[in-house]
């Protein structure tokens, strides 16, 4: 009797352990990620870019398409304004630039910064120029500095441009 109690509890107990699936508690499907530093590589996804707010979203993950999350350990957001029509030797001519820079050098971000899910951010600067104050072509470059990788350098246009 005492052995048949013994093997009850241990197949109820075995009937509640382990399935192969990547859930958390309550079942629930958990995506994965790697944290900046961890990445080996990181792939830039750019959703929106709204000239009025200068703000940004886009999305961070590795080459396998695995998030990336605490972007703002390591970021810089540069809007670069280009004159209309210029003549210059210069391969990049602008004539201004901002830049926004978030790390762990205790400064923080010059703006708001929200992971809205796991690799998936929002940015907003804290000081919004008024549109008029823009020269008529604003282009802007999100660089990211994980231990192991950066994105490449690219120029991004605004979605109404």
């Amino acid at each position: 009797m005492r052995n048949q109690m013994i093997i009850g509890a241990l197949a109820l107990l075995l009937s509640g352990c382990g399935s192969d699936s990547n859930s958390g508690d309550g079942g629930v499907e958990v995506d994965p990620s790697v944290t900046l530093d961890q990445a080996t590589s990181i792939v830039l996804t750019v959703d929106a870019a709204e000239r009025d707010s200068l703000t940004l979203k886009f999305r961070l993950a590795d080459e396998e398409g695995v998030a990336i999350i605490d972007a703002g350990h390591n970021l810089e957001i540069v809007y670069l304004e280009f004159p209309g029509d210029y003549d210059s030797s210069f391969s990049i001519p602008w004539h201004r630039a901002q830049q926004y820079l978030c790390g762990d050098n205790g400064s923080g971000c010059a703006g708001e910064l929200k992971e809205l899910q796991p690799g998936s951010y929002k940015f907003t600067p804290s000081i919004e120029p008024e549109p008029d104050q823009w020269l008529p072509y604003l282009k802007f470059i999100i660089r990211v500095n994980g231990a192991l990788a950066s994105n490449p350098p690219q120029l991004f246009d605004f979605d109404d441009q």
